[in-house]
């Protein structure tokens, strides 16, 4: 019993070191914690450094933590199942029914993602998706507009040392290929997976905004290459970012530019 009462005395105290940190007070030293707590600072110090171990603390500097990446993951998931999934379902729905493809919803995670939301298409010949699926950044559409707003120092820290696994003829497998891909899918506004990661597939994806102006999700058209050929392409993606703007507005995000103007093939 007295194992079990100090386990819980561990779990209290830890949850009330987290407590400690809200949007008027984003850093604290250890001692503040334990002034503010009661904690003894020896344990609070303990605590804090496991917590940082595991993500859910960042030491910013010696001694001064904040919320780490973890906390944040928990929280979006909240987020995403309570708000990004009931704002975003109509709207996929309706861009399967415009395509005829199987449309598809992601989230990412620190160097993780996630396909969260999948809208069947109508076409005969639309592809199945899997829920939960971790794609990679690199030979997927969906995936790809997750990162498309990230810094070359971000890229390198959640993408495996390059080169890659080529999964197809057509797969990127290495950084300077990634970079060049991520600037000319942010000039034409989407992004492709031409047969990268399945011979026979195409996909086009498009990011998500909040009202921080964040990308906070992707969503993307998956079909084969008979349903989404060149020709079609263009009238593929403007339903895309048509719908990817609606779900954008209804999450708060303000464009202050005018919608990306599709442009036309990918060469």
């Amino acid at each position: 019993m007295a194992e079990v009462s100090y386990s819980v005395r561990a779990v209290e105290r830890t949850l009330a070191i987290l407590k400690c940190f809200s949007p008027a007070r984003t850093e604290h030293t250890y001692q503040d914690i334990a002034q503010e707590t009661g904690i003894p600072e020896s344990t609070a110090f303990k605590l804090m450094k496991l917590l940082t171990q595991e993500g859910f603390l960042s030491e910013v500097d010696k001694g001064v933590f904040r919320i780490g990446l973890e906390m944040y993951r928990l929280g979006s998931l909240y987020i995403t199942d309570k708000s990004l999934v009931q704002t975003a379902q109509p709207w996929l729905r309706e861009l399967a029914d415009r395509t005829g493809m199987t449309a598809n919803l992601g989230v990412r995670h620190d160097a993780d993602n996630s396909r969260i939301l999948i809208e069947q298409g109508t076409s005969p010949l639309s592809l199945s998706t899997r829920l939960g699926e971790n794609m990679p950044y690199t030979s997927s559409a969906l995936a790809k507009a997750l990162v498309l707003d990230l810094p070359l120092e971000e890229l390198e820290r959640i993408l495996p040392p390059p080169p890659w696994a080529a999964l197809t003829k057509n797969t990127i497998t290495t950084m300077p290929q990634f970079i060049k891909e991520l600037a000319l899918s942010r000039e034409r506004g989407y992004t492709v997976d031409n047969e990268e990661g399945v011979l026979g597939n195409r996909c086009f994806g498009a990011p998500v905004y909040d009202a921080s102006g964040e990308i906070v999700a992707a969503i993307s058209v998956t079909g084969t290459t008979l349903e989404a050929t060149p020709e079609a392409e263009p009238c593929i993606v403007q339903q895309l970012i048509e719908i990817a703007h609606c779900i954008s507005e209804e999450l708060g995000y303000q464009r202050v530019e005018p919608a990306p103007q599709v442009k036309g093939v990918r060469s």
